[in-house]
């Protein structure tokens, strides 16, 4: 449709993403560091629950203390900077030997969920999974402050196609209908919006009854994060279309 809210809020980004994409269209795999098992990787992060600091303490800089690439190969260190704006926060990653990664978070009780990438296009959904009842919010790197809200229904566990019941864009953007397509994929997950005009596909990781998908836009390719909030973020990464799941966890700078 004309009016498409995920369309609307990245079209700014477009001509990024369109350059993103001749580079990876040249390459045998996602430009992605964990290619290779003794390579750092892109972000991600796992372990086990801790009591949630809330999120107030999230803005900062951290440093990656442990991380493993998807599947256990390897292991990487860096610096990882989280800044809040609005209700997003902005996440960007500084592994040695690779460019920059960046990404758009949201929070869910005491999970914060990161969809990344390498370029400038990609986005975050965030679900609170019920059933078949999924309740969530979404924003995109160009989202301002509000993110936009989304509303899934269809069968329970995660696998088979969802109508989005209620939706709306992020600030204050116009309402859309559609279906989303959810498969599990190895440890992760397979989605796939499909809107009046367009669709959008990315990668999403379950954690307790929180979902988080990082998913690309203008075809761009982009990974997801849950880090689980606690004294340190623990949690779990995948990179874009990907099937194993990496760890990192991430210490406050003194």
């Amino acid at each position: 449709m004309v009016d498409n809210p995920r369309l609307t809020y990245v079209s700014a980004l477009m001509l990024s993403a369109a350059a993103l994409l001749a580079c990876k269209k040249q390459e045998e795999a996602p430009a992605n560091p964990a290619a290779s098992p003794d390579t750092p990787a892109a972000p991600g992060t796992a372990a086990a629950p801790r009591a949630a600091s809330g999120a107030a303490t999230l803005p900062g800089s951290y440093k990656i203390v442990s991380a493993s690439n998807p599947g256990g190969g390897g292991g990487y260190t860096g610096t990882v900077t989280i800044a809040k704006q609005g209700e997003l926060y902005s996440v960007g990653w500084n592994l040695p030997n690779n460019p920059p990664y960046k990404g758009v978070g949201l929070v869910s009780g005491d999970l914060l969920g990161v969809g990344w990438g390498l370029g400038s296009a990609y986005g975050v959904a965030v679900y609170t999974v019920a059933g078949g009842t999924l309740t969530g919010k979404w924003a995109t790197s160009a989202t301002k402050e509000k993110a936009g809200t989304e509303t899934l229904t269809g069968p329970e566990g995660l696998n088979g196609t969802y109508k989005i019941t209620a939706a709306k864009g992020p600030d204050g953007g116009a309402a859309y209908t559609g279906t989303a397509t959810i498969k599990p994929t190895g440890a992760v997950y397979s989605v796939t919006w499909n809107l009046a005009a367009d669709s959008y596909s990315g990668v999403g990781i379950l954690e307790g009854n929180v979902f988080s998908v990082g998913w690309g836009v203008a075809g761009a390719g982009a990974g997801a994060v849950a880090y689980r909030l606690g004294d340190k973020l623990d949690g779990k990464w995948a990179q874009p279309q990907g099937t194993q799941i990496g760890t990192e966890v991430l210490s406050k700078a003194e």
